[in-house]
């Protein structure tokens, strides 16, 4: 998403400067006469050609502004010969009066239809790096000028079309159709946010967007806030025996100086689990994530089913979890669930303490109650080399059989109560690796038990 916002970001820019040529054409009313000018100011500001293919109409008073048709931008050297941006029409204005009184109350922004395409190569590189023509450099000559009052009526943008296409992973992302709506931005005050999209990873997947928020930005003080976030997502893909939606609701704020993304009363729901939490991330170079999460119930019986079956096997050979992650996670987070159904069995007030760091994930304790036994375990994962290595301990105790056949097999033919002890380790990457390498002990005790 981060190739989007940037995207997007040039795309503001790319307003601001026409916005600035639209001002010395409108000595004349023939504003297209000016388009060779304004293409060349774009194009010595960005390094890439630019051209206006359509008429560009402008106003003067009350509101100076303009209109702007076909406008394209080609790519950097490398990346092809297909347009990075391409927008249907621009509109944008500024109002005269409040200039002369040190304020920029621009009107609506509109861009109708832009298309980015956004390319990152083999070797990293991606066409959202610009360099301009020539040396020029822009010196401020006095740092405590005070700076322009800034206000925006309203920004849409309508049936957006982002493609991304990672040539080092070998993907292709494309959103199709963004749309987003935000009236009344100033910096520092408050105001509503409505974005939907739809992203599509060829046939393998599609994800839709509907979400809402209240947003606060100071870039003065590097401050971003989303409060009363509402998004809802839908998944579909072949890998999903059926539609999935998950809805996410809760507050986010982040604030650049002090390097720091927090997540405040954070819920997550889908169907059978409703999760409860909080997360911080701190220093972006190297992140820390600290976190908490709880819920009244997982059901992961209903998660996994919703994934097709015939998928499961194709999937054996893949990476088993995201070890690249695990190596360079700084983690300390705790879990809550007080009712866990898996395999159509269930714990209930289960709790476990994750920590990670120098590539190792550690979960210790993980405790709970198992029909009427206590559960007691720790699992280790070292992801330092490029063979992990699992491994889980613990103990379950004075646990009653009969419920657990009658879960399982419909009747408790077997009752009483027993006892299990584990100490199992593997290397590997994968399921069939996991299996092939696994070692360990098992112990079982029927001490007191009985067949009905």
């Amino acid at each position: 998403m981060k190739w989007v916002v940037r995207g997007f970001l040039l795309v503001i820019t790319l307003v601001f400067l026409m916005l600035a040529g639209a001002t010395y054409m409108l000595v004349t009313f023939n504003p297209d006469d000016y388009k060779p000018q304004i293409a060349q100011a774009v194009t010595e500001a960005t390094g890439r050609p630019f051209a206006i293919n359509g008429e560009i109409k402008a106003t003067l008073f009350p509101i100076l502004g303009f209109t702007a048709e076909g406008v394209e931008m080609g790519n950097a050297d490398g990346f092809g010969n297909d347009e990075f941006l391409k927008v249907g029409s621009i509109q944008a204005g500024v109002k005269v009066q409040p200039l002369f009184e040190k304020r920029i109350e621009l009107t609506k922004i509109t861009l109708m239809e832009p298309a980015i395409n956004v390319i990152k190569l083999r070797n990293g590189k991606t066409n959202l790096e610009f360099k301009k023509n020539g040396d020029t450099k822009v010196e401020t000559t006095d740092s405590t000028a005070p700076a322009m009052d800034l206000s925006v009526e309203e920004i849409e943008i309508s049936k957006a079309r982002v493609i991304y296409t990672d040539q080092e992973k070998g993907e292709s992302w494309t959103i199709d159709p963004l749309n987003l709506t935000l009236p009344g931005f100033k910096p520092g005050t408050s105001t509503a946010i409505k974005i939907d999209m739809t992203m599509k990873r060829g046939d393998e997947m599609e994800v839709r967007i509907d979400a809402a928020a209240a947003m606060n930005a100071a870039p003065d003080a590097g401050t971003f806030t989303l409060s009363g976030v509402k998004a809802d997502v839908n998944l579909k893909s072949p890998a999903l025996a059926r539609d999935m939606t998950v809805a996410l609701r809760g507050d986010m704020a982040l604030d650049n100086n002090s390097q720091t993304l927090e997540g405040k009363d954070i819920k997550l729901s889908w169907q059978g689990t409703d999760i409860a939490s909080a997360v911080k991330i701190t220093n972006f170079k190297s992140p820390k994530v600290t976190f908490s999460a709880s819920a009244p119930s997982v059901d992961l019986d209903t998660l996994m089913g919703a994934f097709a079956k015939k998928e499961k096997a194709a999937n054996d050979n893949k990476d088993l979890l995201p070890f690249a992650v695990i190596r360079s996670l700084t983690l300390d987070g705790t879990i809550q669930i007080d009712n866990f159904k898996m395999a159509g069995l269930v714990a209930t007030d289960l709790k476990a303490t994750l920590a990670a760091a120098g590539g190792q994930l550690k979960i210790s304790p993980i405790t709970g109650t198992f029909y009427e036994g206590a559960l007691s375990s720790v699992v280790t994962i070292d992801a330092r080399n490029d063979l992990p290595r699992l491994a889980a301990t613990g103990t379950l105790e004075n646990i009653q059989v009969g419920p657990i056949m009658a879960a399982k097999m419909g009747q408790d033919y077997v009752a009483g109560k027993a006892g299990f002890d584990f100490n199992l380790e593997s290397r590997g990457r994968n399921l069939p690796a996991l299996r092939s390498a696994a070692g360990g002990s098992f112990g079982f005790d029927f001490g007191e038990g009985y067949i009905n």
